[in-house]
């Protein structure tokens, strides 16, 4: 990720650097929705810890001045227009951010395009 200076070779490196840059990772739900295969039941289940979501980024940035990049496509479908509702700082503007699964490649350039801007 060329706009924070990230060179990397395994997630907890990666992660560390983040956390270097100020930057956080916060899941969009506690629960596990990665093995519900049928899409609208991932959705429900992500759409009713909206509010526990909301009141972790509300820990982190009270004033809600801190910049959100969401990552994988259902996230983004799902949360990006409610979380400019409600205020807060979600910088995708449209980009969907592929989660990192095989490859980090993609990732890591989706990033760097939200990062440009």
């Amino acid at each position: 990720m060329q706009h924070i200076n990230a060179t990397y070779s395994t997630k907890e490196g990666g992660l560390r650097q983040f956390m270097d840059k100020d930057l956080l990772l916060v899941d969009a739900t506690y629960a596990p929705v990665n093995s519900i295969e049928d899409a609208d039941e991932r959705a429900k289940v992500i759409l009713a810890d909206y509010p526990a979501l909301v009141a972790d980024l509300l820990d982190l940035t009270p004033d809600r001045s801190a910049e959100i990049i969401l990552i994988k496509h259902n996230v983004c479908e799902l949360l990006e227009s409610r979380l400019l509702k409600d205020g807060f700082r979600v910088i995708n503007r449209k980009i969907k951010v592929p989660f990192p699964y095989a490859s980090a490649d993609p990732f890591c350039k989706k990033l760097d395009e939200i990062l440009a801007r």
